[in-house]
C-alpha cells in the first residue's frame, strides 16, 4: 500500500532495526506524518496531493513494529474510513497524471 501511494517502498533492508528505529512502525500517527512530509515531497509538493490524515492514521497501524497492534485485513475492510472514502473521478485522475508527467518530463 505503502509502495502503490508513494511510489517508493518505506525500508531498504529487511533488518529488524530498521523497523525498530523507523518513525513508520511507531505505532504514532504524528511521527509518521512527519516523516512523510520529509521523505514524500514528491507527493506533497509536485503533485499537489495532501497526505489524508485517514490514510496516515491507518498507515500507523499497518506498520506498527508490535504485530498484535496491527489491524486484521477484515477490520481495515469494513471500518476503516480511508479505505471506504473518497474515489477521485476520471477528470481529477487526469489531472493528477498530468502533473506527474509533466514532472518527470520537465528538462531543467
Amino acid at each position: 500500500m505503502f509502495g502503490l501511494y508513494f511510489g517508493f517502498l518505506p525500508f531498504e533492508t529487511t533488518n529488524y532495526n530498521d523497523f525498530e528505529a523507523s518513525p513508520l512502525c511507531s505505532g504514532d500517527s504524528d511521527r509518521v506524518e512527519q516523516f512523510l512530509k520529509i521523505e514524500c515531497p514528491l507527493t506533497r509538493d509536485i503533485l499537489g496531493l495532501n497526505i489524508e490524515s485517514d490514510f496516515i492514521v491507518l498507515l500507523s497501524k499497518m506498520l506498527n513494529i508490535d504485530p498484535a497492534k496491527r489491524p486484521e485485513v477484515s477490520e481495515v475492510l469494513l471500518t476503516d474510513t480511508w479505505v471506504r472514502g473518497h474515489i477521485i473521478d476520471h477528470e481529477e485522475y487526469e489531472s493528477k497524471v498530468l502533473k506527474l508527467s509533466s514532472f518527470l518530463h520537465r528538462t531543467d
